[in-house]
């Protein structure tokens, strides 16, 4: 494993307003950050306050993104100044490689823990609505 700054391994922009992003792109939210990162599955409208991280070659988009995720929060206690983050701090984030056919490896496993975590949210909000029209059945007839 090698650690390398984030620009070793990303081209690191600036959104603009109306820009369309490609699929494959990781964004980090500088104005009120909170630490979410998002991985854009389709080509999305783009705003300002973000910052686009689009993977080098031998790095996979996928695996960018969940390396960023695990690193943001610890990153944010450290270089956050107030709610927003400066986009000039981003050349202190670092970020863990490995080669690419175990960053592979590494991205089809999370990406079926995610798989398996999204179908469970769907189960528990179907049960969650179900109880709420039990509960609206048995009240609202009194």
């Amino acid at each position: 494993m090698e650690i390398k700054r984030l620009e070793e391994v990303a081209a690191v922009e600036r959104t603009k307003a109306g820009e369309i992003l490609q699929e494959g792109v990781s964004l980090i939210r500088l104005s009120a950050c909170n630490g979410n990162v998002i991985f854009t599955e389709n080509k999305v409208r783009g705003e300002t306050g973000w910052v686009k991280l689009t993977a080098k070659e031998g790095i996979d988009p996928k695996y960018l993104y969940y390396q960023t995720e695990y690193e943001m929060q610890r990153f944010l206690e450290r270089y956050q100044t107030g709610i927003n983050l400066k986009f000039e701090e981003l050349k202190y984030f670092k970020i863990r490689t490995i080669p690419i056919e175990q960053q592979k490896n590494f991205v089809k496993a999370l990406d079926l823990i995610d798989k398996n975590i999204k179908r469970e949210e769907e189960t528990v909000n179907k049960i969650q609505q179900y109880k709420r029209k039990m509960l609206h059945q048995m009240f609202a007839q009194n």
